[in-house]
């Protein structure tokens, strides 16, 4: 018996020694250590570099250490890492996990004649925990104005990242083959001269969840741009107020993007077209989402050039032209929509060789939408020739209560059926194929689950 308390007391202490072997950095101005790269370059994994109130002048690159917290002791608006324009302020060119934090800083006035002005992740792992930053004025020529990443999975959370630039693609964000998790950040006044204004993902996969995407300008994309294909997820942000001079105000889906577009807020942004969401070439699933009140000449709300999407429970209206706006070839399947209030046609389509499949949609009145000779008494937004509207719904699709989830019972008499075989389809129908978490899987390429 007596073994084992020694047992449990030895053990204690080599915890105990374990975690006191963590150490923490003082870097200030006034101080010996005031220079943030020397005190990183002294940290052994897991060590804390805090940093108090100043300015500091840096050009920082970060050591191969594990798992090293970067951290103001007293928050952004007092703790500043100013690149002086002559460089990335912070670049990992190192493997790292999200164990490694940069956050409670202001990240300012960096430069690259590449990629990351403000924060440049350029190494294929580089993933580290990026939170509660303001990133603010930096400029990068290619890719990323305040932060970009490649090859890697950093999470970037709770972040202002704004007044940054890029003079190709992604002013605030730049995401090139990554998986980032973007939440909860506020993105605004970004600019790029190419793609996506405030963030630009590249054949990439990332969470976008939560954020702020506002007043950011590009010539495609002036919130966010996307391609690629794969389960990207854009969810419960506010979008608005971003400009595009060619497509996509608010989102620009390009190239074989298959994003999950749900329950975002998309209002007064603007572009020549898809003044809300613009899709080129690409079949996203664009699901549960207020789309309201933005502008652009072809599109206003949603503009499709050779896309597919599925456009599925959203409310469109008051969008300063057409709601929806289809042309070369586009077939997207739009249904359980409210359509009303827009100032041009609900739906148009400008390609008279396809029919677009607009059903079951409300159009502002349970008369149906207005079309000349094939339903001229409707009251509801206008649709052009070549959109199959009938039948539709006579009242608004609601918002249903959430539901009171009960504990699951354990059944003996569940079961299941396995069919096998081909699925052959009545003439003129289409047909999409869903994974059990909601995505499109296409039919020659299911896999199991």
């Amino acid at each position: 018996m007596r073994s084992v308390h020694l047992l449990v007391i030895t053990i204690a202490v080599s915890l105990l020694c374990g975690n006191a072997a963590a150490a923490i950095w003082y870097v200030h101005p006034d101080s010996t250590l005031n220079s943030i790269q020397v005190a990183l370059n002294s940290c052994s994994s897991n060590d804390t570099v805090l940093v108090g109130p100043g300015v500091y002048h840096e050009n920082i690159v970060w050591p191969s250490t594990q798992g090293i917290d970067l951290v103001g002791e007293w928050g952004p608006d007092t703790t500043f890492i100013d690149g002086d324009s002559i460089g990335s302020v912070i670049t990992f060119e190192v493997a790292t996990d999200t164990a490694t934090v940069i956050s409670g800083l202001t990240i300012q006035h960096g430069y690259s004649a590449e990629s990351g002005g403000g924060i440049n992740l350029d190494h294929w792992l580089a993933s580290p925990k990026i939170t509660d930053n303001i990133i603010v004025d930096n400029y990068a020529y290619w890719y990323g104005g305040g932060v970009y990443c490649i090859y890697c999975e950093p999470l970037i959370i709770g972040n202002t990242i704004s007044n940054n630039t890029s003079g190709h693609d992604g002013g605030g964000i730049g995401c090139w083959k990554a998986s980032a998790s973007i939440m909860s950040n506020v993105i605004s006044g970004n600019t790029a001269v190419y793609r996506g204004g405030g963030l630009e993902c590249f054949r990439s996969l990332p969470i976008i969840m939560s954020n702020t995407i506002s007043d950011n300008h590009a010539n495609w994309g002036g919130g966010v741009s996307h391609c690629g294909s794969g389960v990207s997820v854009f969810t419960g942000n506010t979008i608005n107020g971003n400009t595009a001079n060619s497509c996509g105000g608010g989102i620009y889906c390009y190239e074989f993007s298959t994003a999950n577009i749900t329950v975002n807020t998309i209002t007064g942004n603007s572009a020549q077209e898809g003044g809300g969401i613009g899709c080129f070439w690409c079949n996203p699933n664009i699901m549960s989402n207020t789309i309201s009140a933005n502008t652009a000449v072809q599109g206003a709300g949603i503009g499709c050039d050779d896309a597919y999407p599925m456009i599925n429970g959203n409310a469109i209206s008051a969008n300063c032209s057409t709601g929806i706006c289809c042309k070369e070839g586009s077939v997207p399947m739009i249904s359980y929509n409210n359509i009303s209030d827009n100032a041009g046609y609900g739906v148009r389509n400008l390609d008279g060789s396809v029919t677009v499949s607009a059903e079951y949609n409300w159009w502002g009145d349970a008369s149906g939408p207005f079309h000349a000779s094939a339903n001229p008494g409707g009251l509801g937004d206008p649709v052009s020739d070549y959109v199959d509207f009938v039948p539709w719904l006579t009242e608004p699709v609601g918002v249903e209560e959430e539901p009171v989830i009960e504990p699951a019972q354990k059944s003996t008499s569940l079961g299941g059926i396995i069919v096998s075989g081909p699925l052959r389809l009545p003439e003129g129908k289409q047909c999409r194929v869903f994974d059990i978490m909601g995505r499109i899987v296409e039919p020659t390429t299911i896999t199991r689950g």
